[in-house]
């Protein structure tokens, strides 16, 4: 036999020899317990008792609602919700990208241009009540127009002018859309475009003059909106409401409560309406056509 095998032998030989393990009373000297050890059997306790510590360790993360707590063992319904609400956001995100993309077109369009460009999936994108296509609701704005003009063709009027200005007050009749405190005045120059009614959160928001809602929805800056198109060539805008009782299409009458005072968007800082009045695609004091006293 090599020396390998004669180190082997005597490893073996050692790691099985018996070792009396006994416990004795110290007065009396009476031996109470007896076990025989050897280096083996001390090895394999040991290793049993790790195996059944990580045993049960694992049941009891697997098995039990301390799971919930280490981080990669969510479970099957947690891990389904968490996809629905990151879809749920992707759909929020486009959805408020869409609307302030209509409302920068709209602007576009109030002055005069031809509106942004639009995507091809558009066209075929299903329309509701609070649609912001901007194709179909370009047409509905320029439809609404022909039409206003053709009405004009049979109105009578000096010289069979566009109405504009301040003398349009005579050919309009501007309603009160809220009854309140103005905050802040119409200030072009700092891009304030209209003016600011503070009143009780709630309080109903009527519409300045007949028309036609062509926006109806919620926009990241200004919150809950409604635009109006009126005769003349007169557009209205409601910012910040609360909630919104018309839709895109609505056709509405001087004084119809289309919406309430509310605190919405980012450019807000207490409840009140932010109101606009836009002619011929420029936008116009609206305390030179009502009176707020």
């Amino acid at each position: 036999m090599n020396k390998k095998g004669i180190k082997f032998v005597e490893w073996w030989n050692q790691i099985r020899n018996k070792y009396r393990f006994q416990v004795v009373e110290e007065e009396t000297y009476k031996v109470k317990f007896v076990f025989i050890l050897t280096k083996l059997n001390v090895f394999g306790l040991i290793s049993s008792l790790f195996v059944s510590f990580f045993v049960f360790i694992y049941c009891l993360i697997a098995f039990t609602p301390l799971k919930q707590y280490i981080p990669g063992f969510a479970g099957v319904e947690t891990s389904k919700d968490v996809v629905k609400l990151k879809k749920r956001t992707d759909d929020l995100k486009e959805e408020m990208d869409q609307r302030q993309k209509y409302l920068d077109n709209l602007l576009i369009i109030t002055k005069g241009g031809k509106g942004l460009p639009t995507n091809k999936g558009d066209k075929n994108r299903a329309v509701n009540n609070d649609s912001i296509d901007i194709s179909s609701n370009s047409k509905n704005i320029m439809r609404l127009r022909e039409e206003v003009e053709n009405r004009d063709k049979y109105t009578v009027v000096e010289s069979n002018e566009v109405v504009s200005g301040k003398k349009a007050v005579e050919y309009n009749y501007f309603f009160k859309p809220l009854s309140g405190l103005i905050s802040k005045r119409y200030k072009p120059s700092e891009k304030h475009f209209g003016i600011d009614i503070v009143a009780v959160e709630g309080s109903p928001v009527k519409s300045a003059l007949d028309g036609t809602v062509i926006f109806s929805g919620f926009v990241i800056s200004y919150g809950y909106t409604v635009i109006i198109q009126h005769e003349n060539e007169f557009i209205s805008v409601y910012k910040h409401n609360k909630e919104i009782l018309k839709s895109v299409g609505s056709i509405v009458k001087s004084g119809d409560v289309i919406a309430s005072v509310g605190n919405t968007g980012e450019e807000t800082s207490g409840p009140h309406l932010h109101f606009e009045i836009w002619l011929k695609g420029k936008p116009v004091n609206p305390l030179d056509y009502i009176n707020f006293e």
